[in-house]
């Protein structure tokens, strides 16, 4: 797998951190177009998923990406 950019490292991160919370609020740092389009990526590298429950989409992150998250935080 291609090394993840810092930016869609920081995405995870904070997925990882409040997974089932709604999009918005998780990366409410940036703005709607750009929260759908890191999670996009996200999702097609394998790293995380998105529900949509009652008119919210909940993301969430897969096994794969919480590996991750804990490796840069070994190396940290």
């Amino acid at each position: 797998m291609r090394p993840l950019p810092k930016r869609l490292m920081t995405a995870l991160d904070a997925i990882v951190a409040q997974e089932g919370d709604d999009i918005y609020f998780v990366l409410g740092y940036l703005g709607d177009s750009t929260a759908r389009s890191y999670v996009s990526q996200l999702k097609s590298r394998g790293l995380a998923y998105t529900y949509v429950n009652s008119g919210l989409t909940e993301v969430w992150s897969h096994p794969k990406g919480r590996q991750l998250i804990a490796q840069q935080t070994e190396q940290s």
